[in-house]
């Protein structure tokens, strides 16, 4: 069951991403929002759990200053090169965590 859901919740972080005319830095926080609640654990495959981790903590690596929180102030410091590669790692998960379309 967990893993039906944080499949869903990628797919929501994916549209996050792609949705918007947003500064990439303020689509990862979007992203962020929608995936926040979901833990490596709700992983069928651990090494999906570990990659999902991994994401979730460049999302959240600088300490918050005044009333941001974790991921806003990370978000809002990234380059553009840093935040397409995190986005692009959600992206490569989503489709890791994807059935195989049959043809």
């Amino acid at each position: 069951m967990a893993q039906d859901y944080v499949k869903y919740k990628l797919h929501e972080a994916v549209e996050a991403l792609a949705a918007s005319a947003s500064p990439i830095q303020r689509r990862l926080f979007n992203a962020w929002m929608v995936l926040h609640t979901s833990k490596p654990d709700d992983f069928d495959n651990s090494a999906d759990g570990e990659r999902f981790a991994t994401v979730m903590d460049a999302l959240t690596a600088r300490e918050a200053s005044a009333e941001e929180g974790t991921a806003e102030a990370t978000t809002s410091h990234l380059t553009n090169e840093e935040a397409e590669a995190i986005a692009k790692q959600i992206v490569e998960l989503d489709t890791a965590c994807r059935p195989l379309l049959s043809e």
